[in-house]
């Protein structure tokens, strides 16, 4: 049947568009600001405002997630993100109406991604990291594709961003027509197994969150920071510096599915040890290469260290928590994200002072510590 087939894909895909309207907002920006008369600090204040929204909620979520079977929250977080981000290009006609909108899409995507999540874990058997992985590279393709489609605004007009809105609404009926019209017996017994016999392993838990903190912390920085190395190390234009980004996104995208797959075989544990490995001499070499060429080439163990431990660390922390699974996700989608991004500014700073390249060089002795915590974390032991 073609739902059966279907059904599969259509978190990922669902994950896609959510996160492709969340992705856009930056792109936004110049639009708002010479559409309002915004300053930047008005601007940054709308990214905030969404980002917190967006982050800080979805444990609250996830948690409601785990207690009360609510299955069209999912499709509704996408919707609102989707139709939120068409209105604040389209329609919105003052500061106010685009900080609400955009409070309003963070919630949405904080709705969507506890949910999102917790529907993967229960659909799927013993091959859960690549699932989750698969899962994942959904929101970076997201984030991808969103500015691009916010691009249109610029070259065709301003009422091409309700694009973002039809995309919306194609998810949200695919994801009702899989998962709420018919409910995938697979997804309910999982839910059955997970509550029965299902444990919390808090001390486990508050060890893995070091690691998301310390990979949500290198994630942020690299993706502020490489078209800034770009043009002041490497000497080259910010358009140079931005195709760099894309790059470290693209090659992002791929491994972090490789790591969700690889994990299912070495075990989360280890390929999140792995990925550290890979990441702390890659990084090392990259924050002191020279040329352009040799930086591409050094962005590949630094991009792996990085994405290939994101699927293995939500699949983890479900774990740990097994009796919230929803909470978990909440948390390792949603705060891990909003305090790498605050640690940003400080690197800056640093960077400031000293240079970027000694900025850069505070992410080594944070992934030194999240490599020696991995020695300190259990592996949990795969369904069968």
């Amino acid at each position: 049947m073609i739902r059966d087939k279907i059904r599969p894909f259509i978190p990922s895909l669902c994950h896609c568009i959510n996160d492709t309207g969340q992705g856009s907002i930056a792109a936004l920006l110049p639009l708002f600001i010479n559409m309002l008369g915004l300053s930047y600090y008005e601007a940054a204040t709308v990214m905030l405002a969404n980002t917190m929204c967006a982050s800080v909620v979805q444990p609250v979520f996830g948690y409601l997630a785990d207690k009360v079977k609510l299955p069209f929250l999912a499709p509704l977080g996408v919707l609102m993100v989707t139709i939120s981000i068409s209105l604040m290009g389209t329609t919105a006609s003052s500061y106010e109406a685009v900080l609400l909108l955009a409070l309003f899409s963070g919630i949405g995507s904080a709705i969507f991604h506890p949910e999102g999540a917790l529907l993967v874990n229960r659909m799927t058997g013993p091959a859960k990291g690549r699932a989750m992985g698969f899962f994942a590279v959904g929101g970076n393709l997201g984030f991808a594709v969103g500015p691009m489609i916010a691009s249109l605004a610029y070259t065709l007009g301003r009422q091409c961003l309700w694009l973002y809105a039809i995309l919306g609404v194609i998810a949200t009926l695919l994801y009702t027509w899989c998962f709420i019209l018919s409910r995938s017996e697979e997804a309910e017994g999982k839910k059955k197994e997970t509550k029965e016999g299902a444990e919390n392993d808090w001390k486990s838990f508050g060890k893995l969150f070091f690691l998301i903190l310390a990979r949500s912390v290198s994630f942020a920085c690299l993706n502020t920071f490489i078209p800034l190395f770009w043009i002041s190390q490497l000497g080259k234009t910010a358009g140079e510096g931005n195709m760099a980004l894309s790059f470290f996104f693209a090659i992002g995208a791929c491994l972090t599915y490789c790591g969700g797959a690889l994990s299912d075989r070495v075990g989360y544990v280890h390929m999140i040890r792995y990925s550290l490995m890979i990441l702390i001499p890659g990084l090392i070499l990259f924050i002191l290469s020279g040329t352009p060429i040799l930086s591409y080439i050094l962005m590949l163990p630094v991009a792996f260290g990085v994405f290939a431990m994101y699927g293995p660390t939500i699949v983890l922390g479900q774990t740990y928590l097994a009796k919230n699974v929803g909470f978990s996700s909440g948390i390792t989608l949603g705060i891990g994200i909003t305090i790498g991004g605050a640690m940003a500014p400080m690197v800056g700073k640093i960077g400031d002072i000293y240079g970027l390249q000694v900025g850069l060089a505070t992410l080594i002795p944070i992934a030194l510590l999240a490599l020696f915590v991995t020695f300190l974390l259990k592996e949990k032991k795969k369904e069968e």
